[in-house]
């Protein structure tokens, strides 16, 4: 199955059904992971995601909830509330994950580029080679080329709750 037709059926799935802690040990190589997501959910008192569709949108809300978990956890340690979670990478083509992060979060969230790896080394060799005047002027240039994607937060108010019960199972799954 092609992660465009995975993440469409994720999308069609009722939302906050299952939760699970990405950080959990149990996910660290399991033998089959649609298998060990139903049994973290069986332990916690949760029915089983059935399917290819309620697997991925279990594991795309609860990473979306651990990103929130771990940017409060940041906001505590260095004292500043960020209003908004830049993603980079091939994660930044995910839109589902994204819209999730921007709900989860209360944030914007803007998105890409994609490639950011090889547009900082590009950035990189731009100022190394005198190309700009500086760092900043470099990103600029890739930021007009590579405009992020924007996700507003909607639907927060689900997620509030959703939260409380992922904060519980962060607790009850690490014995």
């Amino acid at each position: 199955m092609r992660y465009e037709e995975l993440f469409a059926q994720a999308a069609a799935e009722p939302p906050l059904q299952c939760l699970i802690d990405p950080s959990d040990s149990s996910f660290v190589l399991p033998q089959h992971m649609p298998e060990a997501i139903a049994a973290f959910c069986e332990k916690n008192g949760q029915s089983k995601p059935l399917g290819p569709g309620s697997v991925t949108r279990t594991i795309l809300e609860s990473l979306a909830l651990k990103y929130r978990q771990v940017l409060e956890s940041l906001e505590s340690l260095v004292g500043t509330n960020f209003r908004e979670v830049r993603v980079v990478g091939g994660g930044s083509r995910n839109d589902l994950l994204n819209q999730f992060t921007a709900d989860a979060t209360g944030r914007r969230v803007l998105a890409g580029p994609g490639e950011a790896t090889a547009l900082g080394n590009l950035a990189m060799q731009m100022a190394a080679t005198r190309a700009v005047a500086s760092l900043n002027e470099a990103r600029e240039i890739i930021g007009a080329c590579f405009p992020a994607r924007v996700f507003e937060p909607r639907d927060t108010h689900r997620w509030e709750e959703a939260y409380e019960r992922f904060r519980s199972l962060s607790t009850c799954s690490a014995d």
